[in-house]
């Protein structure tokens, strides 16, 4: 039996949803064979077309009488973001001959299915709250019951959080009070140990602790967040936080609004981050702010009043893929509308590239990752009593 061909597409986009240039190099990881014929080692290449396209004709790797039977094709993808490189069997029993490329194991970026969603498939709502709604929101998916958990806040002055492992159910769901005295809430999971930082006044966040193989207990105050300097370790001016942990370099960092900064109608936006475990008393280094932040890509013009031209931006949030990997998710006003985007930031804290625009629906757009690679990664949005997810593709 002869080696079965098969049609291999792809189609990308780059972060402004425009079709993405370049090319795909695929490569076989070793010479396969099949009734005497054998297929080339060489490196064969298939360019984008002016679409963002790619269309190639590949042998099949699972042919009965193929030899090997483990041969993969190595594949580097070269687009206009840079070179991402995987492998990929090319089935036989493909549908129709073809196969399609998916971005379960060829994605373009980050940003690229980020803006695929949000232009194409769009947001999906999820629910709406009775009461006490998702005001000020943070989501987390907790692995241990399966169940995601929403915490928000509630009258201004504390928080609140529903819980459960079916999205659609969730906003229905009776909340639970856990912390009286902090609101804004970010939260974060590490085995049975729940953490809650908040704003806890007009001038700071706090974190209060947890413990719970689950669901949470009550939180405790543990204190407000300190500066690493000077030796009097003065409270981080910094309100409506967000905060996660960065497995690359084993610091938190914490992005929201410097109280220290506040000019007027203008909120900087800051960046700290601090390498104390989160049980005991925090102290932080500030590594960003939104002047720096932006110096390099400016704000994007709905994050600006052309009237009075000071940018507004507010509802900031760490967006982290992949460990060292980050983007800041922020809402922006224009004098008229309301608007959330998300851009990518380097090494140096600073913005690069293009923001994406997201919604103008919804605010504190938060990001959870794939629990089972079955589920889709998604960005979930907050609007009053309503919450939606965006799906990115797999």
């Amino acid at each position: 039996m002869a080696f079965t061909q098969i049609t291999v597409t792809g189609s990308y986009l780059d972060p402004t949803g425009q079709p993405e240039t370049g090319w795909a190099v695929f490569q076989l990881s070793e010479q396969m064979t099949n009734d005497g014929v054998a297929a080339t080692t060489e490196p064969v290449v298939a360019p984008l077309d002016g679409e963002g396209n790619l269309s190639i004709v590949l042998y099949a790797t699972d042919d009965p009488d193929t030899l090997p039977t483990d041969a993969v094709y190595n594949v580097s993808l070269h687009l206009s973001g840079g070179i991402q490189t995987f492998t990929t069997t090319v089935p036989a029993a493909s549908a129709g001959g073809t196969m399609r490329l998916g971005a379960a194991t060829l994605t373009a970026s980050f940003l690229s299915r980020v803006n695929y969603a949000a232009t194409v498939t769009g947001w999906t709502l999820l629910g709406t709250a009775a009461s006490d709604g998702f005001y000020e929101s943070d989501i987390v998916h907790n692995t241990g019951d399966g169940k995601y958990y929403v915490f928000s806040t509630k009258n201004n002055n504390s928080t609140i959080y529903r819980a459960h492992s079916d999205l659609t159910l969730l906003a229905a769901q009776t909340p639970v009070a856990v912390a009286p005295a902090v609101w804004y809430p970010t939260v974060s999971k590490a085995g049975s140990s729940w953490y809650l930082w908040g704003t806890s006044s007009s001038t700071a966040t706090s974190l209060c602790t947890a413990s719970g193989a689950n669901s949470p207990g009550a939180f405790s105050l543990v204190g407000a967040c300190k500066k690493n300097s000077p030796i009097s370790h003065p409270t981080v001016g910094i309100i409506d936080s967000h905060i996660r942990y960065n497995s690359a370099d084993g610091y938190w960092y914490m992005v929201g609004l410097s109280v220290e900064g506040y000019a007027g109608s203008e909120w900087p936006v800051v960046i700290w981050r601090c390498s104390d475990p989160p049980g005991a008393a925090q102290y932080w280094t500030q590594v960003g702010n939104v002047y720096d932040i932006f110096a390099n890509t400016g704000l994007p013009s709905w994050a600006v009043n052309p009237t009075t031209h000071l940018f507004d931006v507010f509802d900031p949030d760490l967006v982290n893929p992949a460990p060292g990997e980050w983007y800041l998710s922020f809402s922006g006003y224009d004098g008229t509308t309301r608007s959330n985007g998300i851009i990518a930031l380097d090494d140096s804290w600073r913005a690069t590239g293009s923001a994406v625009l997201l919604t103008t629906a919804y605010s504190d757009v938060n990001y959870v990752q794939s629990p089972d690679g079955i589920v889709p990664d998604r960005l979930f949005g907050f609007a009053g009593t309503t919450f939606a997810c965006l799906d990115l593709p797999l």
